[in-house]
């Protein structure tokens, strides 16, 4: 009895690393995964309503915050395996849907992990604001 005990016990010392780390990985997904809907959601928040949706990432902490005309409609923070996010695109001062849910530039954001060489980045396609998502590392 105490042998198979002992037996158990090796097998789940071996496993937690590996379930911890499959752990970070569904947390990071999931948070790409919440940023695309939010994104879809605030580009037709913006259409819907006529107004300019603006969306500013921020540093502490790590996520971002969704505003109209200044007033503080949503916000999402990253999980803790995220350690940056920010904008590529020269000039960044955030994401902003015009009320016929097009952007007025180019963007680039970038999502980094800070346990990993792995990050994402959200590409979007001015005027239209399609936006794709790109996974590297």
């Amino acid at each position: 009895m105490m042998v198979v005990l002992l037996v158990m016990t090796a097998i789940c010392m071996m496993l937690t690393p590996l379930f911890s780390h499959s752990l970070a990985q569904r947390n990071v997904s999931q948070f790409v995964q919440e940023v695309e809907a939010d994104l879809m959601y605030y580009q037709l928040y913006a259409m819907v309503h006529r107004s300019t949706v603006r969306i500013n990432l921020t540093t502490q902490p790590v996520g971002y915050r969704v505003s109209v005309t200044g007033e503080e409609i949503g916000r999402r923070h990253a999980p803790s395996e995220i350690s940056l996010i920010f904008g590529r695109t020269p000039n960044f001062s955030g994401i902003q849907f015009t009320s016929q849910g097009r952007l007025r530039q180019h963007v680039e954001i970038e999502i980094e992990r800070g346990d990993s060489n792995q990050y994402y980045v959200v590409a979007f396609q001015i005027i239209r604001g399609r936006f794709h998502i790109y996974e590297y590392g």
